[in-house]
């Protein structure tokens, strides 16, 4: 369902590859595109490490890939190693925009690198709930989500925080669903927040032609509203078109 305020705090697209890209491949591709992006930053992992027997911390930081942005930094490309990854950050301007941008980095990766077997594909959507609060009434959870997140009742004082995840098969296209929910810190005053992040993904049987990976992205986007709409309730859906 289209809504006025939806809560979509990030959109991803997420190809993993079978086998790791190198370097210059993943420089060659961010060249290709980079007009179309005003940041570009290095993509690094962070390692700690601590040594009891000196106490000291070795920093360690490794290069993963490149990170472009836009210059309100909301629409993100990152080339990795092991991945493709388009993301869209809030506001959500809709799969109409979304899509076809990420095809077409898809088609200027694949330009540099050449043919690209997969070892997952991915559709992923962050959402943020925000219900405002009446004086110091804690919110029921239930109310905005049909998932179970009650606590026992012999434990007497009602649950203040909850974090949960279900992983389960899809029941359809092969795909799988990891369903993570839990309260998070509100960035709005004298409202309290929940995220529902769903992430559905294929692992096995993944096409090779370029049509039919995105027919199946197309499909997964589809897979995605219609679990989305079965987690959340009337309340809730008052709120995305306030």
């Amino acid at each position: 369902m289209p809504y006025k305020r939806p809560p979509i705090t990030e959109a991803i697209i997420e190809l993993q590859f079978a086998r790791p890209s190198d370097q210059s491949t993943i420089e060659k591709a961010a060249r290709r595109i980079r007009e179309e992006y005003t940041f570009e930053d290095p993509d690094s992992a962070v390692n700690l490490s601590f040594d009891a027997s000196t106490n000291k911390t070795e920093v360690q930081t490794a290069w993963m890939g490149t990170r472009l942005s836009s210059s309100d930094r909301a629409d993100i490309l990152i080339f990795r190693t092991t991945a493709f990854v388009c993301s869209r950050l809030a506001p959500y301007g809709g799969w109409e925009a979304f899509r076809p941008r990420a095809a077409h980095a898809w088609d200027v990766w694949k330009r540099a690198a050449g043919p690209t077997p997969l070892a997952r594909i991915g559709v992923r959507y962050i959402n943020r709930i925000d219900v405002p609060l009446a004086g110091n009434v804690l919110i029921d959870v239930d109310h905005y989500l049909n998932l179970s997140t009650r606590s026992p009742e012999a434990l007497g004082e009602p649950m203040t925080a909850y974090t949960m995840q279900i992983v389960r098969p899809l029941g359809a296209d092969d795909c799988h669903l990891i369903l993570t929910s839990g309260t998070v810190a509100s960035p709005l005053i004298g409202f309290a927040s929940f995220a529902l992040d769903l992430d559905i993904f294929r692992a096995t049987n993944l096409p090779m032609r370029d049509d039919e990976l995105w027919a199946l992205i197309d499909r997964i986007r589809g897979h995605k509203n219609r679990v989305f709409e079965s987690c959340v309730t009337d309340r809730a859906r008052a709120l995305f078109d306030q």
